[in-house]
């Protein structure tokens, strides 16, 4: 499949909702990272997702719940169900969590959270190179969707628009930089790097390598999918309220 004739011809598309097993994730600074380094850079050349039709070129967006676990102090999440063919939620731990808000307007810490996924070509990744010059799946949160959302429809887009998932001479540079803020990583410094160095990133890469790069995109729909709402209610009976065993938690979601 000719990928790069694919990409020249992208529509930006409203990001997708869905909704947990193990990607290979773009390794991500933690607050320890940022706090003896100051700040790291990683970056990433954005890939779509080929997979939908027509091709993604937005973030995937997948709601879920996470908290600790009080028994075991360990992270434990669970992608919310999908909303029903009325357009209802079908999640039993989010109708709970409105309950308690519109009863006690307190904050729960197991109440839903989104992210947002893209496929990456990692061109340089400080924290972990064995990472660089694969693709991976980035996850992260409204900080970098604000970025990537300016790049794409917003006040950059006549500029960078599609040219952000282009391997080619012409594609940009998404730079991830993290900086100590309090608790967490910030991530509200990130940029679309110049052309001239984004051409840099890539110049190596032939056509036909960027095809075969484009040719690892990963569905996203398939990287955190939907619970059932049965599921979701096992989740909430054992981790909220501390009925049975813990379930093995998947990867922590980043606080930004």
């Amino acid at each position: 499949m000719d990928y790069t004739h694919l990409v020249k011809n992208l529509t930006i598309l409203p990001a997708s909702n869905g909704g947990s097993t193990k990607p290979q994730l773009v390794t991500m600074p933690t607050l320890r990272d940022v706090q003896n380094q100051h700040q790291v850079e990683i970056r990433l050349r954005l890939i779509p997702d080929f997979s939908t039709d027509p091709i993604s070129a937005a973030p995937y967006l997948y709601h879920f719940h996470g908290m600790k676990n009080p028994a075991t102090g360990v992270f434990t999440s669970i992608a919310c169900p999908p909303v029903g063919p009325d357009k209802r939620p079908t999640c039993p731990i989010c109708q709970r969590a409105l309950a308690e808000w519109n009863r006690r307007h307190a904050h729960l810490d197991w109440n839903r959270q989104e992210e947002y996924l893209l496929n990456a070509l990692v061109i340089d990744n400080p924290l972990n190179p064995a990472q660089n010059g694969t693709v991976r799946v980035l996850k992260f949160r409204k900080q970098l969707k604000e970025v990537i959302d300016s790049a794409l429809t917003g006040r950059d887009a006549a500029t960078i628009g599609t040219r952000l998932f282009r391997l080619g001479p012409d594609g940009r540079t998404l730079v991830v930089r993290a900086d100590p803020s309090g608790g967490y990583p910030n991530y509200g410094r990130s940029f679309i790097d110049s052309p001239e160095r984004s051409q840099r990133d890539t110049a190596h890469l032939s056509e036909s390598l960027q095809n075969a790069i484009y040719g690892q995109s990963r569905p996203l729909a398939e990287v955190f999918p939907p619970s059932t709402p049965e599921e979701a209610e096992t989740w909430f009976q054992t981790h909220v309220l501390g009925q049975g065993l813990p379930a093995d938690p998947p990867d922590a979601p980043m606080p930004f």
